[in-house]
């Protein structure tokens, strides 16, 4: 998890820094271009991975969220103290990707943007034959409080465009498993 947070981080141009060797990131070489120099401590990175147990989305949306939640404080302190607003200069600490964390870090949303980030990653999982991660979208979806109809109709509908000719039995299978949710009901469903 750490990995892929850092390949993001530094794909966005945020700078790590090492808490071993404490630098001012003032002294860092000024930017050139009308973007603010971000930087972020390595024990923020830590924090976050660990915090988003393991969700690579979870993680960058924590990770946005984290910069979003700086960038809005020192707005604030800017306002308050009357000085001038320009983020020349920004530092993401481990309080701020927690502050950023404790706003987003919901199981599941069934009536929000979350309902879709996790359908669409079943069907991602399914697609890669990952079954692991096919097993934890689903079982996240109905802990969450999905519609197992809801879960059953993408299925079939996985099964007749996705899968295809290739099994043909897949879309029978999936079409039993929504007939059995729908005669059953929960939570025997499940």
């Amino acid at each position: 998890m750490v990995t892929i947070l850092m390949r993001a981080i530094n794909s966005l141009g945020i700078h790590v820094l090492d808490s071993s060797r404490p630098t001012d990131p003032l002294s860092h070489s000024s930017n050139s271009s009308s973007e603010p120099a971000m930087f972020i401590e390595d024990k923020a990175v830590d924090t976050l991975a660990y915090l988003s147990d393991g969700d690579a989305r979870a993680g960058l949306n924590g990770l946005q969220l984290a910069v979003l939640a700086r960038l809005s404080s020192r707005k604030m302190f800017c306002k308050k103290s009357g000085q001038s607003y320009s983020p020349s200069r920004v530092l993401i600490t481990e309080n701020d990707v927690k502050e950023g964390l404790q706003r987003s870090h919901i199981l599941y949303d069934r009536a929000g943007e979350e309902h879709y980030n996790c359908i669409s990653a079943l069907h991602k999982s399914m697609r890669g034959s990952d079954q692991n991660a096919s097993l934890y979208w689903l079982a996240r979806m109905l802990e969450g409080g999905e519609d197992p109809l809801y879960v059953a109709r993408r299925l079939v509908r996985f099964a007749s465009e996705d899968i295809g000719l290739a099994d043909p039995s897949a879309l029978t299978q999936a079409v039993a498993a929504y007939q059995g949710c729908h005669f059953i009901g929960m939570p025997e469903c499940e």
